[in-house]
C-alpha cells in the first residue's frame, strides 16, 4: 500500500528564509519525490502534523492545509489506477503534482516523455530539415500531433506508465497491437506511428535522456498497391467530353498536367505563364526546393492554350474520377488481418495516380532512370523502383520488346 508524506528540508532554504513544501510517495520499499509550489518560512511548518502552524503571521496556511490533503488524495488516486508499479519514478510524481496546480504549465517543462514530445513539436515550427536545410513542413507537424495524440488515448487504457525509462520491447508490442486491434489501423498505417514514435525516441537520446532503443523497434510496411494509368487510359480520359461538366473537366485538365509532368499536386497547381519557357516547364518544386525542366507535352500545351496560358483553378487534392471500368482488386492488412476487395479502377484514382502514372509510364518506354528521377525527386533508385507500378507481366513484355530491338536474337 502507499503512503504520501509531505515534508520541508531545512538546509534547503532561501535567501529569505522559505523552503519549499515537497512530497515523498512511499511505495512498498521505494521512494519518489517531488516539489510543490508552495515556499514557507521553515518555522511555520508542523513536520509531525505535516501542514502550516496555526500562526498569526502564516497568512497562507489555510489555503495551503486545504490543498495538500487534496493533493495527497489525487496522487494515491493515480497511483491507485496503475496496475504495473514498475514505471514509478519521482519524473512521474512531479508531473503528477504540476498536472494538479498547473495543468497548462506542464507543457515544455519535460518531466516525462510526454513533456518532451510536446516540446519537440512546439520547437518543430522553427527547425529545418538536416537532410533538406529545408523548415519542417506542416504536414510532418500534423504527423507529430497525431501520433502524441494517439499516445495519449494509448495511456489512458495502458497499465504502465508511458515514460523514458518503460518505452520497451513490452510497451513496442503492446502499442502495435493496440494500434493494430483497437484502432484498426493497417500495417502501413501502423509503420508511420512507429516510426514517428521514433524520430521523438532518437531525438530524446541525443539530448541525453536514458532510453534504450532495441533494434526490434521498427515500424513494419507492405507493398502498395496503388495503380496507375496507361498511355492509352490516359488517351481515353483526355478525350472524354466533360463539356456538361466544367468542374469535372478542369479536374480532368489538371490530372493530365501532372500525368504529362510528374509534378506533385503542390507543384503543378502552381504553374503560370513565366514557368513555360523554350516549349519546357521550368519549376521550383516546392517539397524539394529543386529545380526541374521538363519539355512541354503536347496534351499540356493543348490545355494551357485552352485556357488561355494558365491552368484552371483547382478545388482540392481530391479523387479525380473517370471512365475507366476495368476492375483492380486491392489487398490490405488491416488489424492484422490481410483483406481483399475489388474496385472499378476510377474509384482508386487519385491526383497522386497521375504522378505515378507519369513515372510508370516514362520508365515502361524505356526513358532512363536516372534522368526520370531528376524529374519526380526521387534520391534513390531502390526509393523510385518501388514508386512506380510494374506488374511481372509488364517486365516479361519489356524483356521481350528488348529481344526484338536485339538484332543477334531470332524472336518468333
Amino acid at each position: 500500500m502507499a503512503t504520501v508524506t509531505f515534508f520541508i528540508r531545512s538546509k534547503k532554504k532561501r535567501a529569505e528564509g522559505r523552503v519549499n513544501i515537497r512530497i515523498r510517495l512511499r511505495h512498498g520499499g521505494n521512494y519518489y519525490y517531488a516539489k510543490t509550489p508552495y515556499n514557507i518560512l521553515i518555522d511555520h511548518w508542523n513536520s509531525k502534523a505535516q501542514k502550516v502552524k496555526y500562526k498569526s503571521d502564516a497568512s497562507y496556511k489555510d489555503e495551503i492545509n486545504i490543498t495538500l490533503p487534496d493533493l495527497e488524495n489525487y496522487i494515491l488516486n493515480e497511483y491507485s489506477i496503475i496496475n504495473d508499479k514498475s514505471g514509478l519514478t519521482s519524473n512521474w510524481l512531479q508531473y503528477k503534482v504540476d498536472l494538479f496546480f498547473t495543468p497548462e504549465g506542464c507543457i515544455g517543462k519535460q518531466n516525462n516523455l510526454f513533456d518532451f514530445i510536446k516540446e519537440f513539436i512546439k520547437k518543430s515550427e522553427d527547425r529545418t530539415n538536416e537532410k533538406t536545410g529545408q523548415k519542417i513542413s506542416t504536414r510532418t507537424i500534423q504527423k507529430y500531433n497525431t501520433t502524441l495524440k494517439t499516445l495519449l488515448d494509448f495511456q489512458k487504457t495502458y497499465k504502465r506508465i508511458i515514460d523514458f525509462n518503460t518505452v520497451d520491447l513490452d510497451f513496442y508490442h503492446d502499442f502495435k497491437a493496440y494500434l493494430m486491434n483497437d484502432l484498426n489501423f493497417a500495417t502501413n498505417t501502423i509503420g508511420k506511428y512507429i516510426s514517428t514514435l521514433k524520430v521523438f525516441l532518437h531525438e530524446a537520446k541525443e539530448q541525453g535522456y536514458n532510453i534504450t532503443i532495441s533494434k526490434r523497434f521498427k515500424g513494419e510496411s507492405e507493398e502498395s498497391e496503388s495503380i496507375y494509368l496507361d498511355e492509352k487510359e490516359l488517351e481515353k480520359l483526355y478525350d472524354y467530353d466533360f463539356s456538361n461538366d466544367s468542374r469535372l473537366e478542369r479536374i480532368r485538365d489538371l490530372f493530365i498536367v501532372a500525368a504529362c509532368t510528374g509534378l506533385r499536386y503542390s507543384d503543378f497547381t502552381s504553374l503560370r505563364p513565366e514557368n513555360i519557357k523554350n516549349d519546357n516547364i521550368e519549376i521550383k518544386q516546392q517539397k524539394t526546393k529543386g529545380k526541374v525542366l521538363i519539355p512541354l507535352h503536347p496534351m499540356v500545351d493543348n490545355i494551357l492554350k485552352k485556357y488561355n496560358g494558365e491552368l484552371p483553378i483547382s478545388i482540392s487534392n481530391q479523387k479525380f474520377n473517370a471512365e475507366l471500368n476495368s476492375m483492380v482488386s486491392k489487398s490490405i492488412t488491416k488489424g492484422g488481418i490481410p483483406r481483399s476487395k475489388n474496385y472499378k479502377k476510377w474509384e482508386l484514382v487519385s491526383s497522386h495516380t497521375a504522378r505515378r502514372s507519369f513515372a510508370t509510364n516514362q520508365y515502361m518506354s524505356g526513358f532512363p532512370t536516372i534522368s526520370l528521377m531528376a524529374i519526380t525527386g526521387h534520391k534513390t533508385e531502390k526509393a523510385f523502383l518501388s514508386y512506380i507500378r510494374v506488374t511481372p507481366e509488364e517486365h516479361a513484355n519489356k524483356l521481350r520488346e528488348h529481344w526484338k530491338k536485339n538484332a543477334k536474337l531470332r524472336i518468333a
